[in-house]
């Protein structure tokens, strides 16, 4: 009996088992030859809704054909278009940025095709070999020099070009657009040096009797799609073209060398041309800089004409970058080409007597005077800013003793002993009115330049000089930074009608500035702007109240602090550059209350701004000083590390490096 319910059981197991396995296999994945299989198996309908096609990367478009970006299994190749594909492309090519990689062309040598097209046939009983493409060698010495065309249009139509029989005839072009027609009527040999192709361009032979010699030698081909050299004799025309480098202008971001491999193709054959590259070397570079040369030339006589300061600007900067950068002076090329190096010399010292010549570094746009920083010398390599003149100072508020908020116009120290006498400190942020700034941003943007903001020290320095309300001298102004003017303003007792005309009533002054490109010293009206926060609270009537107040008599018990800051002007290693100003909180504790006083603000190490003797109010002798602030850069900022604590044994207070953190980049 046992042994007939152990069989039971084991047959139930059994039976669990397979149960078990057969459900196992129903969720097993199929293998990719089962799918496959299945695959095969379906209809077409049925195969598309199982595989979805990612899109293809293409380009060029030529008319039913696209040019497919290669992928890590499949190369790049010519293919039909799918429906939507020419639209989404022509999309692309409108709205998406172009991103420059080079690309490589592997076309064989004109040369190295006419060595190897030679054919061994029997003339009059003799064997002789022959050559399908001639070798073509041109020398330096033997060149017919004509077409010069640099300031037109992309769109240069040079029709009918026939040169001189028995030379090689060179057209130079600044640029060939994409648009461009060049057309050659003669079979001589012809070269074209231009210092940028854009491709495509038209570069056509009419020639009807004899094969033809084309060459391109371009410093740069920037590529959009393949070159269209194209010929109408039913003789071969063979284009060669030696490029310095050639930029692939992609319609896709981030291609990867896989995608560019095999590249487009460069140029679009016809049944009546041959395309060859040549290596860019000695005669190749010798013709450029003969070209840019003559750029240079048309740069001077351009200089030399009526132009406004902005297009003078682009040409001098234009000049310099020729001469730096382009112009290859190594011995084996300009000083072998001996006219072109007595030029050249010629230019450049024409330029250094010119450049300078009629230049303003002060300018007007929009109702906006301009100071140009920057020095001609330093082209290309460090270009011009430019910066606008402030136009407005914006009341910077101190804070409420009591209460600690910021709702102050500044600090007012009364003295009733003897001659009565008030004291007053305010302190402003230089800056722009934002309609007209804006206008004159984008009118510099339209020139193709950039307005930046605030002015430094090397363009535009404000040193120290009296504070004027009406014709009469009213105070001091003391520049803690190009950007921060602090107000010291002495008045009689009680006497604020002048401190009211000048708040409201006439709310302009002049500063006075050095402009240091040319030093010379100019003036330029500013306006006072009180924030809303505060002016839709200020009363007038109560002028005093508006201060935060430290009387000083008889009956109270004073003291002074002298803050100095010991930062230094530049921090270039640590990357935060030119210090702007330091503004500094302090809070005085004392035993039974905290007196608030400023934002400070100072400049940097041993100059004016850097030193203030601050009084207060001793309201009991043992008292400690909290410091709070934050230092302004050009790159950055940097906050005073917490729990910078002065007793009252500290006579001073020292703003320090060791003060501050490290570096906040702004954003």
């Amino acid at each position: 009996m046992k042994n007939y319910l152990n069989n039971i059981v084991l047959c139930i197991c059994f039976l669990m088992s397979v149960s078990m396995i057969a459900q196992v296999k129903k969720t097993k994945k199929l293998s990719a030859q089962e799918q496959a299989k299945v695959i095969r198996q379906l209809s077409t309908m049925q195969v598309m809704k199982v595989m979805k096609l990612a899109p293809r990367k293409m380009m060029p478009h030529r008319k039913n054909n696209i040019w497919v970006m290669g992928t890590s299994t499949i190369n790049g190749h010519w293919a039909k278009p799918g429906a939507n594909e020419v639209k989404t492309y022509n999309e692309k090519t409108t709205s998406q940025t172009y991103t420059d990689t080079v690309l490589n062309y592997s076309f064989k040598s004109y040369n190295e095709s006419a060595l190897k097209s030679k054919t061994t046939r029997r003339r009059n009983g003799i064997l002789a070999s022959h050559y399908k493409i001639p070798k073509k060698t041109f020398s330096i010495n033997n060149i017919n020099e004509s077409e010069r065309r640099w300031m037109l249009d992309d769109n240069v139509q040079a029709e009918g070009l026939t040169g001189m029989a028995g030379k090689t005839n060179v057209y130079y072009f600044k640029k060939i657009g994409s648009k461009s027609l060049i057309a050659f009527a003669t079979n001589y040999n012809h070269v074209i040096v231009t210092d940028t192709l854009y491709a495509p361009a038209g570069i056509l032979s009419v020639e009807r009797t004899k094969r033809n010699y084309i060459k391109i030698i371009a410093n740069c081909i920037v590529y959009d799609s393949p070159l269209l050299p194209s010929s109408v004799t039913t003789n071969k025309t063979d284009f060669v073209f030696s490029a310095k480098s050639i930029i692939f202008k992609s319609k896709y971001e981030d291609l990867s060398t896989v995608e560019l491999t095999p590249a487009p193709p460069f140029a679009y054959e016809d049944i009546n041309i041959k395309i060859h590259k040549d290596p860019y070397s000695k005669n190749e570079i010798t013709l450029m800089n003969r070209l840019f040369i003559i750029v240079m030339e048309q740069i001077i006589d351009k200089l030399n004409s009526n132009i406004d300061d902005w297009e003078k600007d682009k040409l001098l900067t234009e000049f310099q970058t020729y001469r730096k950068n382009k112009i290859n002076q190594e011995h084996k090329i300009l000083w072998n080409d001996k006219e072109s190096q007595k030029r050249f010399k010629e230019l450049c010292a024409e330029f250094d007597n010119l450049a300078d010549h009629g230049f303003r570094s002060k300018r007007t746009i929009d109702g906006i005077d301009i100071l140009v920083e920057g020095n001609i010398g330093d082209l290309p390599e460090k270009p011009f800013k430019y910066y606008a003149i402030p136009t407005k100072a914006t009341l910077l508020p101190v804070k409420d003793p009591v209460t600690g908020e910021q709702n102050k116009l500044g600090n007012l120290y009364y003295k009733a002993t003897g001659d009565s006498k008030m004291t007053i400190t305010i302190e402003t942020r230089l800056g722009y009115d934002a309609i007209k700034f804006a206008m004159a941003k984008q009118a510099l943007k339209k020139k193709g330049m950039i307005l930046e903001n605030n002015p430094p020290k090397t363009v535009m320095s404000i040193s120290e000089q009296p504070l004027k309300a009406e014709g009469s001298t009213i105070g001091s102004i003391l520049p803690i930074s190009n950007q921060i003017l602090r107000f010291e303003i002495d008045l009689p007792d009680e006497n604020l009608s002048l401190l009211e005309l000048f708040l409201q009533t006439n709310n302009t002054f002049d500063l006075y500035y050095k402009e240091n490109q040319g030093q010379n010293e100019a003036g330029q009206k500013i306006t006072i702007e009180i924030p809303e926060e505060i002016s839709k609270q200020l009363d007038l009537t109560d002028l005093l109240n508006e201060f935060s107040i430290i009387e000083i008599n008889a009956l109270t018990v004073t003291d002074a602090i002298l803050i100095t800051s010991n930062l230094w002007p530049v921090l270039e290693d640590t990357g935060e550059g030119t210090l702007d100003y330091i503004e500094i909180s302090l809070e005085f504790l004392f035993d039974d209350k905290t007196v608030f006083y400023q934002p400070e603000r100072f400049s940097s190490y041993s100059v004016n701004g850097s030193k203030k003797v601050l009084e207060f109010v001793k309201y009991s002798d043992n008292y400690t000083i909290k410091v709070t602030g934050i230092a302004y850069y050009e790159f950055g900022e940097r906050t005073i590390i917490k729990d910078n604590i002065f007793t009252n044994n500290n006579e001073n207070i020292i703003l320090q490096e060791s003060m501050f953190n490290t570096n906040s980049l702004k954003n």
